[in-house]
């Protein structure tokens, strides 16, 4: 099979999961609707899909809406690995990075209990809060967890 063919297969793929992933918000798929991958394949994983709408209004209720619901899925639903974001624009990825750096650069110097939480799409370190912690510690003890039987 020829790069050409095997272009639009994967066109014809990420369209369909495209419309799968969004259907419930907008039943028929957009017009003028475009996808690109992002990055170099690697083995990591599928790379991230860049979605391409005719009007703005679109992806803005999109993510919104579908970040709304997500926390809502039934666990075994295929939706729960997707993740959605608007485009940032550099001072936002350079603000983000920011963050995270410091983020890091605290950890190292031995702080704990630290996390980062995001309020009106923007990041800030915060302390993790007493039932997020208790949450990691039911889950790391129910994880390695037996009995002597």
């Amino acid at each position: 099979m020829d790069n050409i063919h095997l272009a639009q297969e994967r066109i014809s793929y990420d369209t369909s999961k495209i419309a799968e992933t969004i259907k419930s918000y907008f039943p028929e798929l957009p017009a003028n609707l475009k996808s690109i991958r992002l990055g170099k394949p690697n083995d990591r994983g599928p790379r991230p899909l860049k979605v391409f709408f005719s009007s703005q209004d679109i992806p803005l209720k999109l993510v919104s809406d579908f970040n709304k619901n997500a926390r809502s899925l039934p666990p075994n639903s295929t939706l729960r690995s997707v993740t959605m974001a608007r485009d940032r624009t550099p001072i936002e990825r350079e603000s983000i990075r920011l963050v995270y750096t410091e983020l890091e650069n605290r950890k190292k110097s031995g702080e704990t209990d630290l996390t980062i939480n995001y309020r009106d799409g923007f990041p800030f370190i915060v302390p993790l809060n007493r039932s997020s912690q208790a949450r990691r510690h039911h889950a790391s003890k129910s994880t390695f967890s037996h009995s002597k039987n």
